[in-house]
């Protein structure tokens, strides 16, 4: 009766840990093979690219379409990978679950790779048709990738570097049009109703800092300073509705002395070992840091308003950052966020919080410990995914217009040390001295630093 009474306990404790797990496994379990035809191989579109600081490799692969691996910036390991994992595309007026589309070689109708040297732009698409009751059209994916080398403003109005170094860009785009088939008998005009995309940012050995920019004159200073390194999964409405979420920018830390910290503005005095991804810019007047532009192309944007992320235009984005389990592309990826640990930091003792946000101090002996920041790397303990999943609700629309940016090393701006810019990058870098070991800004370990 007793063995009886013990096994019972021990199925009732099992049911009730069951009903306590996260209901992930589904959500987040390894994405369906819809493909008809077997794949076809493309390892004839599998080739380096190297433009000035920029080197990766670039392949066409089955379900994962254009896919960037090993990019690296001057030497300096940017991102491991990059590529568009899927999109789940829901219609208006079709009783049918959202389509979950992935590049199927076999099925899909795919054009050449067209590249271009002198510019550094990628172009590829391929088609995706939908042919059944009540629904006939074809959805276009085009990928146009531009690697730039001419360096220029990335913050600061109109391209200005009166405010902060010079830097090269990685803009990969990912475009979709819908293009109903309305000469079909008894076709109706269906519409999208949204389209989803699933991008994975492979960002490996690294650890990240998240930053929430000011947007008034007084509130922009608080986001200044050391960042604090994130030592947790996590993830976070970043745009909702075209208001601003929780974080605007994520910045990358390394577990190699002076590289262990991130300041913001700059990141890093080195140059080229910090991977910036920026969605929206404060608002503030001054100094004005939103550069109002284009990365794909550096020009003006004629309507967009500081402040605002203007590059996502109607999207909500929902970004999760996640230890790479090995997971893979799995459906759901946000999922995947359940508070596993991703870094080790310790305490900046010169540097604290207060509650209007990051603040460069004196610390105080009065203060307790968890009043500091946590902004010294210590170890990487998994590697980092960054799961970039934005709605968009039009019939066309780009996705991931942001791209990604390295600034130039500090000493490449040694040339203005009389513009403000120059002078507000080495204040902020001296307030890493104490917190990164190793941290020196003079010139020639600085030089020594670079590949």
């Amino acid at each position: 009766m007793a063995g009886r009474c013990w096994v019972t306990l021990w199925v009732i404790a099992f049911v009730a840990v069951l009903a306590q797990a996260p209901l992930s496994a589904e959500a987040a379990s390894p994405l369906p093979d819809k493909c008809k035809n077997p794949p076809v191989s493309f390892s004839h579109e599998t080739r380096p690219i190297k433009r000035d600081r920029w080197s990766m490799d670039m392949e066409i692969a089955h379900h994962k379409g254009m896919v960037f691996r090993n990019i690296t910036a001057a030497g300096n390991d940017f991102l491991r990978s990059f590529h568009l994992a899927y999109l789940e595309v829901a219609f208006k007026g079709v009783e049918r679950d959202p389509a979950i589309v992935r590049f199927c070689s076999g099925d899909d109708a795919a054009g050449p790779v067209d590249y271009d040297p002198n510019t550094g732009t990628l172009r590829w698409h391929y088609d995706r048709r939908f042919d059944e009751p009540g629904l006939h059209g074809n959805l276009r994916v085009t990928y146009r990738t531009r690697i730039k080398v001419r360096p220029e403003g990335c913050a600061g109005r109109n391209n200005s570097r009166a405010f902060t170094r010079s830097c090269i860009r990685f803009v990969p785009v990912i475009d979709y049009d819908w293009l109903p088939d309305l000469t079909s008998p008894g076709e109706s005009s269906y519409e999208i109703a949204s389209v989803t995309a699933h991008i994975r940012l492979a960002y490996g050995d690294v650890a990240v800092g998240l930053v929430s920019d000011g947007d008034w004159f007084f509130s922009a200073p608080q986001s200044t300073g050391i960042v604090p390194i994130l030592e947790k999964e996590t993830r976070f409405e970043a745009v909702r509705k075209g208001q601003k979420g929780k974080w605007d920018n994520i910045h990358t830390a390394v577990p190699v002395d002076g590289r262990r910290t991130i300041t913001v503005p700059g990141c890093r005095s080195y140059g080229y070992d910090c991977t910036h991804l920026h969605w929206r810019w404060g608002g503030s007047w001054a100094p004005p840091l939103d550069p109002l532009t284009e990365p794909f192309t550096g020009k003006r944007i004629a309507d967009a308003t500081e402040g605002t992320a203007y590059l996502l235009g109607k999207q909500d984005l929902v970004i999760a950052v996640v230890a790479d389990k090995g997971e893979g592309d799995v459906l759901d990826p946000l999922s995947l966020a359940d508070g596993d640990r991703i870094a080790v930091a310790e305490q900046c003792p010169d540097h604290k919080l207060d509650s209007g946000g990051i603040r460069w101090s004196a610390g105080e002996p009065t203060l307790p410990p968890s009043a500091y920041i946590k902004g010294s790397l210590v170890s990487v303990e998994r590697p980092v995914v960054v799961w970039y999943v934005a709605r968009s609700t039009e019939q066309s629309d780009s996705f991931f217009r942001t791209g990604f940016f390295a600034l130039e090393p500090l000493r490449s701006y040694a040339d203005q040390r009389s513009s403000f810019g120059w002078a507000i990058d080495q204040f902020f870098e001296s307030l890493r001295v104490k917190c990164d070991p190793g941290l020196s800004l003079k010139p020639k370990l600085v030089r020594k630093a670079m590949p």
